[in-house]
Formats: structure tokens, C-alpha cells, sequence
């Protein structure tokens, strides 16, 4: 992979450097397209970039997870050859009184019955005792997949997605912005104007998270509007001598939390920081504003269902206030619609599911072979 561009003309141009984009990036430059990526961004990831913060390199960005898909596991331990274990660590805590909660394992089917019972709370008492059956079925009698996750967090996934990306002839063009996107269905191109940097391109692909400027061709321009659904994400450094007990905590109906991950151990640093100090990522609820009150009360909660011991103290903290996806697949299609065959897009919503979608077309062209080490 190189960083300079001297040939700006290409078959693809992808619009984000996310972990199924690049993995489509690879395919395509294997079946013998000249691939560009664009990204904004000064590193490749997307939404799965890691951090460096507190002096400490490789954290988790925010709180990540796998929801079930067989075809992506398989994809990712076969053609990636990551470690995928189970989430034995994984915890559903909900509220009882004066500060006490009830924890349980997050694949107990009890504690499933308990989620989908707190999820359904708000709806009217009939339609609530209508659902009750098929929420009885879904927690105790449906066989469900254990919730997963790889061995070595997102850094793993983002080493053996860079060792992919440095191993194929896709050209990477980071911290550049795209200013205007011109598509032409007559003579089947596409124009990126991008920073100072013009670039030629028979297709352009689009994913959920593509920040997308003006759009436009000889005889339409398309004002997209990118919805905007905030997540805050706090990452605290607490000193914290007590032994993990849970490494992750789904809080069922806080009006604060909504997950918390113990991620000291994906850390670069991890060994010197294990039973001295962690590193924690908490995703609060989309209407929670940064208060030193609202810092104060999480690291109150946390001491309550134990992600932190009681003597723990706050040693630094570090707010993102984190933007879901823009776009969902019915704008992609609104925009392929509008401007033809010189426009694509990838299901990039979730992960797994995406790399799902595409895993047995991609297992047509990448492998080991593909994947080198990255000093």
C-alpha cells in the first residue's frame, strides 16, 4: 500500500476506510480493480480506529460488541485467523432498591426473560400480555448463538485489517477531505474533488458512515441530509487494585448507562496496568450532557455493580460525544437510484451482519496468503 497518488484515475474509489470497506477494498484490487480509499480521518478504522490516551496506545474507542452471525465468525477465524471466545465476563445488571442490582450472566435465559420484559415495560398492558408468549419462547425455548468476542478486542481485528490492507495494491488517501462529487452516466465516471487533489473513478462506494458533501451530475444535484443520533462515550482511568470480576455490564433501564466495558486488557500497556489500574468505556444514553455531576454519579454506579472497587479513584477521564451512522440503507438506495450504475454502497450498520452479508465473496480471493506481518 502506498500513500502517494501519481495515477488518479481508478476503477473504484471508496468513500471511508471502515473494516468491511476495507475488506471490499481488498477483494475488488484482488479481482484486478484499481481501488482508492478517501477518509477524512488520519487513520484507517472507521468507527473501530483505536485511541491513544492516558499514555496509553491501542484502547478500544468505545464500546464494541458482536452481535450473532455464523457466516462472520466463520470469516473472521478462517480468512483473518482471530480468536473468537466467548463472553463469559458478560454481565446483565438490573436495578433492585437503595443501590443494589441483580447480575447475571448475559447469555441466562432468566436474565434475557428480565430485558425483554424491561424493553416491553412502557407499552400499553394488552399489547404488553399479547407479546408475553413469544417473549416467554424467545428468552427459554429458542436456541440462540453465545455472545462472543475476539480474543484481542478491536486493536487484533484493526492489526490483521492493516496487515490485509499494506499486503494489497489498494491506494490509501487519509486525512483528506471530500469537497464535491460530480457523476457523469454519459460518460460513465465519477470526479472526487478531494482536499487540493482531483481524482477520476468509474464507480464510487458509499457505506452508512460516509460523510457525503454535495452530490451531483450534469442534470441533478442531491441535498442529502445525514441524520445526526448522538452516543456519548466516557473512557475513565481509575486506579483500582481489585481483581476484574466483570469485563462487561449491559445496564438494563438506567436512565444514565447504558453499557460499561473493562478494556485494560486490549490495551498495548495492558501488563503493566493489570491489577493497578483500568481503563474503562461507558456509553451513556443519548440524552446525558458532560457534568463533572454526571462523572461523579457513573463512578457511583460502577462501584454499586462492581466493574470498580470500592476504594477505586478517578484518575483521569477522556469524553467523546460519538455520532451513530448518517445514512441507512434506504438513503444509500435513494442515492444508487438517482445516480446509476456509477454509484455503489456496503451494509455497514453493524459489523458482523455486514461482514456476514459479504464473507463467502470475499473467501472467493482473500486468504493467508494475503496477510503479512506489519512491523
Amino acid at each position: 500500500m502506498t500513500r502517494g497518488q501519481k495515477n488518479k484515475k481508478y476503477d473504484i474509489v471508496f468513500v471511508g476506510t471502515g473494516i468491511i470497506c476495507v475488506l471490499e477494498a481488498v477483494y475488488q484490487s484482488l479481482s484486478g480493480k484499481s481501488v482508492l480509499m478517501i477518509d477524512q480521518k488520519s487513520k484507517i478504522g472507521g468507527a473501530w480506529a483505536s485511541l491513544s490516551i492516558f499514555g496509553v496506545h491501542n484502547v478500544e474507542n468505545a464500546v464494541h460488541y458482536f452481535l450473532p452471525d455464523s457466516n462472520a465468525f466463520e470469516f473472521l477465524r478462517n480468512i483473518l485467523n482471530l480468536e473468537i471466545i466467548p463472553s463469559t465476563t458478560k454481565y446483565r445488571v438490573f436495578p433492585l432498591f437503595l443501590g443494589f442490582h441483580l447480575k447475571l450472566c448475559y447469555d441466562n435465559k432468566f436474565g434475557r426473560f428480565l430485558a425483554r420484559i424491561k424493553e416491553d415495560s412502557g407499552v400499553p398492558k394488552k399489547t404488553f400480555f399479547k407479546n408475553l408468549p413469544s417473549i416467554i419462547q424467545d428468552a427459554f425455548i429458542k436456541t440462540r448463538q453465545p455472545s462472543v468476542y475476539v480474543k484481542g478486542g478491536s486493536p487484533e481485528i484493526l492489526q490483521k485489517i492493516n496487515a490485509l490492507l499494506c499486503s494489497s495494491c489498494v491506494k490509501v488517501k487519509l486525512s483528506t477531505k471530500i469537497r464535491l462529487i460530480i457523476i457523469n452516466n454519459k460518460t460513465k465516471t465519477v470526479k472526487i474533488l478531494a482536499g487540493a487533489e482531483k481524482f477520476l473513478s468509474k464507480k464510487i462506494i458509499f457505506t452508512n458512515s460516509s460523510q457525503i458533501p454535495r452530490l451531483t451530475s450534469p442534470c441533478n444535484e442531491l441535498h442529502i441530509h445525514q441524520k445526526k443520533h448522538l452516543r456519548p462515550s466516557l473512557h475513565l482511568l481509575i486506579q483500582d487494585k481489585s481483581l476484574p470480576v466483570m469485563h462487561e455490564c449491559v445496564m438494563s433501564a438506567d436512565s444514565l448507562i447504558k453499557y460499561v466495558h473493562d478494556i485494560t486488557r486490549y490495551a498495548q500497556e495492558a501488563d503493566r496496568l493489570l491489577g493497578k489500574k483500568k481503563i474503562l468505556v461507558v456509553a451513556l444514553q443519548h440524552h446525558v450532557q458532560k457534568r463533572n455531576k454526571v462523572i461523579s454519579l457513573v463512578l457511583k454506579k460502577l462501584k454499586q455493580v462492581g466493574m470498580i472497587g470500592k476504594s477505586a479513584t478517578l484518575e483521569n477521564q477522556y469524553w467523546q460525544n460519538i455520532y451513530l451512522p448518517g445514512l441507512n440503507d434506504s438513503d444509500l438506495e435513494k442515492i444508487k437510484t438517482e445516480f446509476g450504475s456509477q454509484v455503489d454502497f456496503l451494509r455497514t450498520e453493524n459489523l458482523t451482519k455486514g461482514i456476514g452479508y459479504y464473507a463467502k465473496k470475499w473467501s472467493k480471493k482473500i486468504s493467508f496468503k494475503n496477510i503479512k506481518k506489519v512491523p
